[in-house]
């Protein structure tokens, strides 16, 4: 009996968290399918470089009789897709089809929402120069923090200085870090770049997070659990892009050709760890009082119930809240319902009575009602008029981006 399964070569190292995240997804849309048998490549990823070993293994792949190709070289590989070989790539583009498209603006706007709410006032930008991935990133950082009226240093290690030792260039950054005001918030272009920084802030004798807290994208977790301390982390939706990178495989198999061939890949959310654990408030009370909103963003919470958890009385309080925030402490806590609130209509399918219910109300008309009061709209009209954009509500303003 003829085997029917398609044969698809992979042609990704995984090597980090995020490619193996991709390769997981590409697998979970395979055991869907059923019909696909793969080529993996386990090979060094230094021997893609080498044109004889590259002939040779497409030399290879075509004997296998292979259908179709998801791979980082799509460049290393077009041979393979001038013959004719359906081909994806999951190598992170400006433009392009049948490609991944990273948010890389969203990335940023992240970052800066998080360290936001820890109340810094100081914050550094750590990336790749020549990496337009990262320059996107920096710039959407920047922009958020810069509207806020906070103050931002860019670090970016140009070709010169990446020409020198590791020694040499972890002492510029160490440099770097040593003349940022304290406490500064440091958001970094990727893992890698975020535990060159916790190394150069040891170097320099500085603790994390005290002094400087860092904050990494894609959530390697061997990086971010190896690093000391661990580090924070944006994750990425990396198994859903590989799903969505199979899928889109499968029909170029079958001769079909999508009207979108791009694959947006988005992050998630942060994972917080203990080298951002921490708030950037020298009054103990009210760094407590934000730790236990944080906490308890879920729940419809009661001025009386804080003053109650730290201690003081609700006049004292609310009056030491806003000499030390400059905004009131209802003002605070709509703001953290609005974006649970937020983050449930954008970020999810979940329907507006199960959003009510997430964030603690006991009559959806009550949601309803206090979101309109604060956005102007519905629930309903506001996730249609915004869909798949960032919004961020702070004390100040509320910031709209789209991907």
């Amino acid at each position: 009996m003829a085997d029917k399964r398609k044969k698809v070569a992979l042609i990704i190292e995984a090597i980090r968290g995020h490619e193996r995240e991709v390769v997981l997804g590409i697998a979970n849309y395979a055991r869907v399918s059923g019909n696909w048998v793969f080529y993996l490549d386990k090979l060094d990823p230094y021997y893609h470089f080498n044109p004889t070993q590259v002939r040779h293994y497409i030399a290879q792949l075509m004997d296998w009789g292979v259908e179709g190709v998801i791979t980082r070289y799509p460049e290393e590989f077009a041979l393979l897709k001038k013959k004719g070989i359906p081909m994806v790539s999951v190598k992170q583009a400006r433009t392009g089809e049948n490609t991944f498209a990273i948010n890389n603006e969203h990335i940023g706007i992240m970052g800066a929402k998080y360290f936001l709410e820890k109340c810094f006032k100081h914050y550094g930008f750590c990336g790749f120069e020549d990496m337009f991935w990262s320059d996107i990133r920096c710039t959407a950082f920047s922009k958020v923090i810069k509207d806020n009226g906070c103050s931002i240093s860019i670090y970016g290690p140009s070709k010169k200085r990446m020409s020198f030792s590791w020694e040499k260039a972890q002492k510029m950054l160490a440099e770097w870090l040593v003349s940022l005001p304290k406490p500064v918030a440091v958001m970094a272009c990727n893992d890698d770049c975020a535990e060159h920084v916790l190394e150069a802030a040891k170097f320099a004798g500085l603790y994390v997070p005290e002094d400087v807290a860092v904050l990494g994208v894609s959530n390697d977790e061997l990086i971010c659990e190896f690093s000391d301390p661990p580090l924070s982390s944006i994750i990425l939706n990396g198994q859903q892009a590989g799903y969505e990178a199979a899928a889109l495989l499968d029909n170029l198999m079958a001769g079909i050709q999508p009207v979108d061939s791009v694959i947006n890949v988005k992050p998630i959310e942060v994972v917080g760890r203990r080298s951002t654990d921490f708030l950037a408030v020298e009054d103990k009370t009210i760094a407590e009082v934000l730790a236990y909103i944080r906490r308890n963003s879920t729940d419809i919470i009661q001025v009386e119930k804080i003053a109650e958890q730290v201690g003081v009385s609700l006049r004292v309080l609310q009056s030491r809240f806003r000499q030390v925030m400059g905004f009131t402490l209802r003002e605070e806590l709509n703001r953290a319902r609005l974006n649970r609130i937020n983050a449930l209509l954008l970020d999810t399918k979940r329907s507006i009575e199960q959003i009510a219910d997430m964030t603690g109300y006991s009559t959806t008309y009550n949601m309803i009602r206090f979101f309109q009061k604060q956005m102007g709209t519905s629930p309903g009209q506001y996730r249609k008029l915004h869909s798949g954009k960032v919004i961020i509500c702070t004390n100040k303003s509320v910031f709209l981006k789209g991907n």
